[in-house]
């Protein structure tokens, strides 16, 4: 689905080469009024850094590095039996650069690969409005793939996504 994707912005025959070039993990800042980068850190080589939540310092601070950033990594250790490692690290938000305060880990600690992730004070209902319907999302980035793809991915959709979607859809509109 990459190839097709309108905002892509590398071509498509340059991620094997950037994949076999190892391109290091990393956990960056951004000031967003300049969108500029205004720390970072470099994970190991063959250490994958992924999900960072912010969980703030005790306190009133309203300071975005007023607290931690942890962070599960995945990493394969060739010496051990499991190869694939996790681990939670632990960032003081203020300084990524200084690398994690603190690692956690456990012999039987294995996390799959996550994706996304957020931090929120306290567990509630959610009473968002704002709500695009997955088939409306979707359709148009099937109509822009090559016919056979299209129809498969059609097919899956139909049978086991877009049910799950319009029914919560319609239970959470009563």
């Amino acid at each position: 689905l990459y190839q097709y994707y309108e905002y892509r912005t590398i071509p498509v025959n340059d991620i094997p080469t950037i994949s076999k070039a190892g391109k290091p993990s990393s956990l960056f800042r951004v000031e967003t009024s300049s969108m500029e980068i205004k720390d970072s850190y470099i994970f190991p080589s063959s250490y994958f850094g992924s999900s960072p939540q912010f969980i703030p310092r005790p306190g009133k601070e309203e300071d975005s590095t007023h607290g931690y950033i942890a962070c599960i990594v995945l990493y394969d250790d060739p010496h051990s039996n499991p190869q694939e490692k996790s681990e939670i690290w632990i960032f003081n938000a203020a300084s990524l650069s200084s690398g994690p305060v603190c690692k956690l880990s456990h012999p039987k600690l294995k996390f799959g690969f996550t994706v996304h992730s957020t931090w929120v004070a306290q567990v509630e209902e959610r009473n968002a409005k704002y709500n695009i319907p997955v088939r409306a999302d979707y359709e148009e980035i099937l109509k822009k793939q090559p016919e056979a793809v299209r129809e498969q991915i059609q097919q899956l959709f139909e049978e086991y996504v877009y049910p799950h979607f319009e029914e919560a859809s319609e239970i959470n509109a009563k």
